[in-house]
């Protein structure tokens, strides 16, 4: 990753401190400042960092007792929920504490696209928490732990809090600090939130990104082998 980079290695390293260390992410404009790097310079980086965080978020598979959600992220505005011209994706998260996240950005919500979401990302001895949507009864129907229920914001487990709180943040820190992402690079954003998400009570996460990055290669990011960079695609 840093092989024939003219980048100084302190200024690599001062940028995987703060893309690990604060859970709100650091944009290239903001980076380019710190740095004192041109705008595209930093762009760079993050995509590298981003890069060797997608290494470890694309292999993450959840146990035990996970709820799972879809939900939609664009402009405001405009017609809400299965329907909308926002960007879908699907959201899994472990219940239990310092439990991990996966994030997918989809083409769209489907059976198919929960059923291959849940086969990279969900253990089939898990227990899982959704919505009675029928399109999440019919993804994840060879999952014999679903509990689907009837959505109810006052009831605390009806209403999924725990995948819906990550939604909300995860929301937040697009429309907060990068102040929206276009589609193409929507999947690279939720990898490195789930990152750091899922290490959020590690002391060690500078030191584990570092040993990431060194062991990423110089293949670029849409170069990267094994992994599920292309959005979730709903049935023919």
């Amino acid at each position: 990753m840093f092989e024939n980079s003219h980048m100084p290695l302190r200024k690599w390293f001062l940028a995987i401190y703060l893309a690990t260390h604060d859970k709100r992410g650091i944009s290239a404009l903001a980076l380019s400042r710190e740095l004192s790097v041109t705008y595209r310079t930093a762009w760079y980086m993050l995509q590298r960092i981003r890069m060797a965080m997608a290494g470890e978020g694309g292999k993450e598979v959840l146990d035990v007792e996970v709820e799972i959600d879809d939900a939609y992220i664009g402009a405001s505005g405009g017609k809400r929920g299965r329907g909308t011209s926002k960007a879908p994706f699907i959201v899994a998260v472990e219940r239990t504490r310092g439990g991990g996240a996966v994030m997918r950005a989809a083409d769209g919500i489907d059976g198919n696209v929960y059923e291959r979401f849940a086969r990279d990302h969900v253990g089939h001895s898990a227990h899982i928490r959704a919505d009675g949507a029928p399109v999440i009864r019919a993804g994840l129907s060879r999952w014999g732990g679903l509990d689907c229920m009837l959505f109810d914001a006052h009831d605390p487990e009806a209403s999924l809090p725990v995948v819906h709180h990550v939604i909300s943040n995860f929301n937040a820190l697009i429309q907060g600090t990068f102040h929206g992402v276009g589609r193409k690079y929507l999947q690279d954003y939720m990898y490195e939130f789930s990152y750091r998400y899922c290490r959020r009570r590690e002391t060690g996460i500078f030191r584990m990104l570092l040993e990431d990055m060194c062991g990423s290669g110089q293949c670029s990011l849409w170069e990267a082998k094994n992994l599920p960079f292309e959005p979730l695609a709903k049935a023919a």
